[in-house]
Formats: structure tokens, C-alpha cells, sequence
């Protein structure tokens, strides 16, 4: 008998030294598990506040509770790098103020209350009578290594996500977290009372101990808890996203080399982004290829961290027209840069297709190129008999996803001037895009009112300054009145 309780109370002692960290009775949960929650986080630059505590009211008499006070400058940082590491957001800052918060860029402020946080004993547990045992027939030391008696800490959480221009709330929630673990007497900082009688309270002179066994499971499962209800509550941030696509060199030999194509493009870019536009993907020159435009509209198409409200696609560049497989139609294609290789043209039904994946509330497309004639941004590839008519495809013209503002009609070239130092078409549309362009004063510019405002001086200057020439820019889709800009 004696050998074999030699052998258990070696087996019971290994084993009560191998508990090194509180048991919990429910499962923790990993911030980085709240990444699949959504993998590309969320778009916002985001400020988090100094973390705010408010003391639960417990009474000086009160024994079976007590108050948790963690440090909360240790808690905002701990905070910080959860919501980077993540990532959470696409940028996230440690603040001690709102001002600093502007100061920083932010978008957003990330306010956090903990309130009545509080520790609690919750008895024992079914490891307690096997351990009496243990304690009578082994080893009181061995005893002291069981985590046979439960403990819990419980915060309420309030957090809040404001707009740092604005001060408005975008997000609020309020939520309770909690967490029970069992603790062996070593881990609840023992004392020569706990070998006669299992205390039934917890003391001042071990609240300290517990809160120090148990805080960081409960401050992971806070984080995990927050970061994954933010993933999950709020909303992706709306934004304004311009492709803008600038050729004057599309590196074919029998193409014209136009001069001012990537000016356009690198002029209304400069515009888009100081008139509401969050993001403007420029492509210029040889950097401008049919592979890199697909790969930004694809890239786009799935993004899930923001949620597009106006896509603009525009291109200023050459193109050409092309005689379809029966030979009784015809379709216009873009040249982006690509030397020689005719398989790099992008079909406009096409980008019609690619721009159509891009889930946004509204999609324009803005084209300043030529696509029949002898001259301007224009390149002949190949004879289009006089009996094929010279028109945009029906799905292009009748769309109802996406507005088309196009510098010519489909039998036409478009043209730029040294004087202007700009194509025409965007020369004007540069100042339409201004107040000149807000025809209704609603300090809107739609696609309608920036038609409008580009048509007549348009073609009445390819008239005026070129002979035997037309350009006559139009607009079709569903819903010409798709803002393109804001001006106030």
C-alpha cells in the first residue's frame, strides 16, 4: 500500500505543478480567430482614446466581491496592437485627446468605458471532494496544487466609434463579458488556513493573487470580444474610388504619339482627389497596360474593407475600331500601352464587363479617345466598310449599371491643341467639374450637367480650329444624373 501511494501522491504532485495557468471553464477566444470574421478588416483610420474606468460601487463589508482595477494605459496599448495586428482597420493610432486624433489623420475615435468590473468567488468545484482525499490520504501539499475552487471576473463593456470631423456616432455597443476559472490554492496565494477549511469568501489578502492569475485571460477575451463585434457590427466605410488611365504612347508603330493624354489624366486626378474623391488610382504611360488595368478592377471587386459608393473610370489615351466576326457590325476597343501586341486592346463591351464586377452604388465610365478617322486620338487598324454602320454597341448604349460621358460619337476622333495643352474634351471637362459645371446650383455636378456644360464649347472649338472635323461629345446609360462630384 505504502509503495503504491508513493507512486500516486509523485503522480498527483507532477500533476498539480503542471496546472501553470487558471483553468477556464469556457473556451478563450484568439483575436486573430476574429479575423475570419472579415479578412480585409475595415478602411478606416481609426484613433483609440484613453480607456476610461468607472469603479463598481462595493461596500466596505462586502466579502464575496471586489473590485478589478486594471491599468488602463497598459490596457489602451495592449488595445492598439490587437486592432493592428489583426488588422482591424487600416490604420490605428494611440491617442490621449481628440485633437490628437485630427492631428493624426484619423477618421474615427475609438472610445472605451469599462464599468463595474468586478471579482467574484464561486465556490468549489468537482475537484474538491477527490482533493480531500488527496489532502487526507497523500500530501496537504500535494492538496494545494488542484485547482478545485472556481473564481470569476465580469466587466461591462461600452465602446464607441465616432467620427473625428464630425463628432457624429457611426457605432455604439454595450455588452457584458465574464469569465470562470478554477484555481488551486498556490494560484489564490495559499496560507496555512487553507489546510483546515475551504474558505468560503475571498479575503483582501488574496484578491491581489487572483486578479493577477486571471486578468490577462479576461483582457484577451475583452479584446477578442471587441475586435470581433466591431468586424462583425460596423459597416465598411463608404468611399469615392477614380481608375484614372493617362496613354500618349500606346507603343504601337502606327499609332500617333499624342502629348497631352497623361496630362489630362494626371489634371483630373489631382481634381477628383480635391473634390471628395478618397482614393485615385493613376496609371500613367507604360505602367498604363491592359493587365494592370484588369488587376485594379479586379482588385476592387473584391475588396470587402470599404464599401464603393462612386467608381470613375477614365481614360485618355488612342483607340481604334474593330470589324466584328460577321463582318456586319462593328466595336470600339481602348489601346492601353502594349508594343505591337493587338490581344492587349480592351474592347469597350468588355470594360463594360470588368466594371460591372466593381460592386459601387454608382459606376462612370469617362472616355477621351477617337474612334473613327484619320487624324486626333485615333489609330486605323483596319477598313470599316462605308455600309457597317459606326455606332457604340447596344450594351453600352443602353446600359443601365453603368454611365458612359464620352468625348466623340462612335464615327468621330476626339482631338487635343497645343494651345489648350489638354484634349479638348478634357480641357472643358476640367472646368465642368467646377461650380461653371453645377447648372442647377445644388452644389452637385452630375454626369448630365457636365455633358452639358462640355458639349457646345467642345465641338464648337474642334469646328473653329480644325477644318473638315467633328467632335461632338455624348452621354447614355440609364442614369445621367449620377453625381460625379461634390463641390461643397
Amino acid at each position: 500500500m505504502s509503495k503504491w501511494s508513493g507512486v500516486i501522491l509523485v503522480i498527483v504532485f507532477l500533476c498539480g505543478c503542471g496546472v501553470a495557468q487558471p483553468i477556464p471553464f469556457q473556451d478563450e477566444i484568439s483575436v486573430q480567430e476574429a479575423k475570419r470574421l472579415r479578412p480585409q478588416g475595415l478602411g478606416y483610420s481609426v484613433a483609440v482614446a484613453p480607456i476610461r474606468l468607472i469603479p463598481p460601487a462595493i461596500s466596505e463589508e462586502e466579502t464575496s466581491f471586489w473590485a478589478v482595477n486594471p491599468n488602463t494605459e497598459e490596457l489602451q496599448k495592449e488595445m492598439v496592437t490587437a486592432l493592428k495586428e489583426v488588422p482591424v482597420f487600416a490604420s490605428v493610432y494611440e491617442v490621449t485627446n481628440e485633437s490628437e486624433a485630427k492631428r493624426q489623420g484619423a477618421e474615427l475615435l475609438l472610445q472605451i468605458t469599462l464599468s463595474d468590473f468586478v471579482g467574484s468567488y464561486s465556490g468549489t468545484n468537482a475537484n474538491f471532494i477527490p482533493n480531500l482525499f488527496i489532502w487526507g490520504l497523500f500530501s496537504p501539499l500535494a492538496a494545494t496544487f488542484v485547482a478545485d475552487e472556481n473564481y470569476r471576473l465580469k466587466v461591462q463593456i461600452n465602446a464607441d466609434l465616432t467620427s473625428v470631423k464630425t463628432s457624429e456616432k457611426i457605432w455604439t455597443k454595450s455588452f457584458q463579458i465574464e469569465q470562470e476559472f478554477s484555481l488551486t490554492d498556490w494560484q489564490r496565494s495559499v496560507s496555512l488556513w487553507d489546510f483546515f477549511i475551504t474558505m468560503p469568501f475571498v479575503t483582501s489578502w488574496n484578491t491581489e493573487d487572483v486578479n493577477a492569475m486571471i486578468l490577462p485571460h479576461i483582457v484577451q477575451k475583452l479584446k477578442a470580444e471587441l475586435v470581433s463585434r466591431i468586424l462583425t457590427d460596423v459597416p465598411p466605410p463608404k468611399r469615392n474610388i477614380a481608375v484614372v488611365v493617362g496613354v500618349n504612347d500606346c507603343g504601337r508603330s502606327s499609332a500617333p504619339v499624342l502629348k497631352y493624354a497623361e496630362k489630362d489624366a494626371s489634371e483630373l486626378a489631382k481634381l477628383l482627389e480635391n473634390r471628395g474623391f478618397d482614393k485615385t488610382i493613376l496609371l500613367l504611360g507604360n505602367s498604363a497596360t491592359k493587365t494592370a488595368i484588369e488587376d485594379t478592377l479586379t482588385n476592387l471587386s473584391s475588396r470587402t474593407d470599404i464599401s464603393i459608393n462612386c467608381l470613375l473610370f477614365y481614360f485618355a489615351g488612342v483607340s481604334t475600331t474593330r470589324l466584328s466576326k460577321d463582318k456586319l457590325s462593328c466595336y470600339q476597343s481602348l489601346l492601353p500601352y502594349s508594343p505591337e501586341r493587338t490581344s492587349d486592346e480592351i474592347p469597350l463591351d468588355a470594360l463594360t464587363k470588368m466594371t460591372e464586377t466593381v460592386p459601387a452604388t454608382s459606376r462612370i465610365v469617362i472616355l477621351d479617345t477617337g474612334f473613327f478617322g484619320k487624324s486626333g486620338r485615333t489609330l486605323i487598324m483596319e477598313e470599316i466598310p462605308a455600309s457597317v454602320k459606326k455606332e457604340y454597341i447596344s450594351k453600352i448604349r443602353n446600359t443601365e449599371e453603368i454611365v458612359f460621358l464620352v468625348s466623340c460619337n462612335a464615327d468621330e476622333s476626339s482631338y487635343e491643341f497645343g494651345k489648350l495643352e489638354h484634349g479638348v474634351f478634357t480641357y472643358y471637362l476640367l472646368q465642368a467639374l467646377t461650380e461653371k459645371g453645377d447648372i442647377n446650383g445644388d452644389s452637385v455636378v452630375t454626369v448630365e450637367e457636365a455633358s452639358k456644360t462640355v458639349s457646345w464649347p467642345t465641338t464648337r472649338y474642334v469646328r473653329d480650329n480644325l477644318e473638315s472635323a467633328s467632335q461632338k461629345p455624348c452621354a447614355f446609360g440609364k442614369a445621367l444624373e449620377k453625381q460625379i462630384i461634390k463641390l461643397k
